[in-house]
Parts: C-alpha cells; structure tokens; sequence
C-alpha cells in the first residue's frame, strides 16, 4: 500500500478521532506545559546553571543533553513502540520518570545547592541527562499514540487546543507561584523543582483514560541494530524525508541559544532575576497565540506553508535579541525576545506532523525517531558553539553563526512537497483507473 493510501484510508477505516481521545490528549499536554513552564530551558534552566556557578560552555551542555535525549533513545526503541500493544503505557512510564527526576532534583537542591556547588553541578546534569532520555522516548510514544487515534485533519486542532489552554494555564500560574519562590530576596528552586515533577505525575496517570485498541505487530530482533540501520535506510531512499530532516536539523541551531537568552539580559542588560515570571508567560503567551493561528492555518493550508512561516520568525527571534542587547533601552523591551521563542514548540509539533503525513501509522515511530536524531545533530556542538562566548567575551559570534544557519534553513523550506498534494493526485489516478476498469 502506497504512503498515500495510507493517508486516503487513515479518516476513514484506520483512524477515527474519538472525542474522549482528543480531549484526554489535550488534558494530558496541558498539565504537562504548566509542569514544563517552571523548568523553561530559555528561562529558569539557566538560571540554575549560573546561581551554581556554571561556565558559558557548561550552559551549552543544556542543548546537547536536551537533543541527545529526544534524539537518540527515541531512535533505539522506535521498534519496541511499534510493536507495543498500547503506546499510552508507554506514555505513563516515561512521563512519570520525568516527574521522578525533578522531585528527586529538588530534595538535593536543598542539600548542596550552596554547601557544594560543584557537586550539585553533576547532579544536577546526570538527573538532567535522565529526564530528557524520558522526554524523547514519551514524545515519540506521544506522537505515535497521536498518529494512531488523531485524524491528520484534526492534529492541527488538537495543537491549537492543547497549546493554546496549556500556555495560558500555565502562565497562570506563573504569575501566582513564581513572585513568591523567584524574587529580589528568595531564589527557592526546590519548590519549582518539586511542583514541576507533580505536574509530570499527574499527567503520566490520565493517559490510563486513553481508549486504545491492542496492535499487534510482529516483534523484530536485533532492534537497536535495526532502528539505526533502518534510520540511515530511511534518509537514503527517501528524498522527501530527507529534506525536512535537513529543514529541522538547521532549525534545531536555534535552540542552541536558549541557555544564552537570560544571560545576556543578565550580563549585557544588567537584569535581574525577577524579570524571570514575566518572561516565562510571555513566552507562553507567545505560544498560545501562535498555536491559535497557525493550527488551524496547518490543517486548511498543509504544514509546509506554515513551517516556512514559522522558520521565518524563528530566524528573526536571535537578531531581534542582538538589537536589543545594544540599545540602552533594550531591557524594557527584551521580553520581545521570549515572546518570539514561543514559536519553537510550535515549530517542532509542525516538523512532527509534517513527518507523519509522509507515511503510514506503521512507519511513522521510525520516522519520528529519525526526524528526532537527525533534529540532534547540531545540538551535539553547543558547548563548542557556547565556548565562543567564554573566548570572546561577547554573544555577537555565536548569535550571527545561527542566524546563517536558520537563513539556509529557512530557504530550504521552498524545496519541500506538500504530501497532502500527492494524496489527491494519487486519489485522481485510482479513481481514473476504477473508472476505466469499469467501463
């Protein structure tokens, strides 16, 4: 069966979206974002790393442990997703280690945060290493589980909601919990860190309410093996894939700078870490808004169209930042900057949804995961790239590289099909062959 009867077939016979789906999902990525927003890798996670002391290149090691994570151990048991009876145990697993990680970070925090710096430094990057192994294998199997109860004409929808509720509620709380636990007299990490990993809890136990029927796919030997053989497979026969995985590759320089952001309003701007609540919602709001528009905009208009979009303001967000770090009044202005990294969620759910129009529900674990490590690429330089910031004493080097990344990224988008396309023009020639056949 070709890619594209995969896709006339999915509204169909083999996917139906249950309304109880489609809202479990959304309640489910919800609770997930208000956990989420109180360890904002743009925000609150370099925050930490500079209270502990941590050197611009350490800061880097954020990107490459986040990419790692969501790259490699997604790729590696692809397979084992596949051929699972239900991804939603798959979901509660991995979400709870996530909560797991953060209360257990927080019980240290308050041991060794200032008794032992350095060694809260490797603590706190080996528990770091742990959660995004968890996030990478639960936003494959969330993917996946997406792929098989989602119509491709509703995960726009399921998007926009999902986004648009989760960023407002979570900047909700922002507003409420963080002037009391991130102020000019109080830096109380452990309560963050420990209302982060309850949210990850409660979220990892609602999947159970998922209404998923049992797979039963043939199980495959030597799978590690395989996920990697079939990864490399996958970017050689298919010169569709190939490009967006290109496409996403040059993206991901972007997040490359997201332990920086802060710093540099820290360090350049000289501001300080009360501005920290009110760049998180922003930033959400950021979100919200986007997802509101450019949701819906993917389902009528496809998601090629609103990924060159995105692109476009994802390259901007870093030269607004550099304008802004040089002007004196850049400060009352920089929340600009965090705004417009709202648009990288949204960016990686479009890279996703984009992937699974290209195949069938079985293939699309071993599509995302390879999507997912060819994303990482980049980000396994970013404590090289950050260093050029301990060398020159100066973000300007590094800001402009990415900005020549994203450039070619952002051009590259002109070279994509849209699937969606390719759906109805096979759909026109089946119907001109039963036609003829018939007569």
């Amino acid at each position: 069966m070709t890619d594209s009867q995969f896709k006339q077939d999915e509204g169909s016979e083999q996917v139906k979206t249950k309304p109880r789906n489609f809202l479990m999902l959304i309640v489910y990525q919800v609770i997930v974002r208000c956990g989420w927003i109180f360890k904002t890798e743009s925000v609150v996670m370099p925050a930490v790393m500079q209270m502990l002391g941590s050197p611009a290149w350490m800061r880097g090691c954020l990107t490459t442990i986040n990419r790692f994570g969501q790259s490699v151990p997604p790729l590696v048991i692809s397979s084992r997703i596949r051929v699972a009876r239900q991804k939603k145990r798959i979901i509660l697993v991995a979400t709870s280690t996530m909560g797991g990680c953060f209360i257990t970070l927080g019980l240290f925090w308050n041991e060794l945060a200032e008794s032992n710096p350095i060694a809260m430094q490797g603590i706190f990057l080996v528990i770091y290493t742990i959660f995004f192994f968890a996030t990478g294998i639960n936003q494959l199997a969330v993917g996946t589980a997406q792929g098989k109860l989602i119509e491709a004409e509703h995960r726009g929808r399921l998007l926009t909601g999902a986004n648009f509720v989760g960023a407002l509620s979570a900047a909700a709380l922002v507003l409420l919990l963080m002037p009391k636990w991130l102020n000019e007299t109080t830096e109380d990490f452990t309560s963050i860190f420990l209302f982060t990993g309850s949210c990850f809890v409660a979220a990892s136990l609602l999947v159970l309410l998922l209404d998923e029927k049992v797979d039963h796919y043939e199980r495959e030997n030597n799978a590690v093996r395989e996920s990697f053989k079939r990864a490399l497979k996958i970017i050689k026969t298919d010169a569709r894939f190939r490009r967006i995985a290109l496409v996403g590759a040059l993206f991901s320089s972007s997040i490359m700078l997201f332990p920086h952001y802060q710093p540099m309003a820290q360090d350049v701007l000289d501001m300080d870490i009360a501005n920290i609540g009110i760049w998180i919602v922003v930033q959400n709001i950021g979100v919200a808004g986007f997802s509101l528009i450019l949701g819906p905009l993917a389902d009528s208009r496809g998601n090629r169209f609103v990924l060159r979009v995105l692109l476009f303001g994802v390259l901007l967000t870093p030269i607004v930042a550099l304008v802004l770090a040089n002007q004196e009044s850049g400060g009352r202005l920089f929340w600009i900057v965090f705004t417009m990294i709202g648009l990288t969620p949204v960016t990686i759910r479009i890279l996703q949804n984009y992937t699974l129009e290209l195949v069938g529900p079985s293939d699309q674990p071993h599509y995302l995961g390879t999507l997912s490590l060819c994303v990482a690429g980049p980000a396994m330089l970013s404590p090289l790239f950050a260093g050029s910031i301990d060398l020159f004493d100066s973000y300007v080097p590094l800001f402009v590289g990415i900005c020549v990344l994203l450039l070619i990224g952002w051009i590259l988008t002109f070279t994509l099909t849209e699937p969606r396309h390719e759906w109805v023009i096979e759909r026109i020639s089946q119907e001109s062959i039963s036609s003829s056949m018939s007569k």
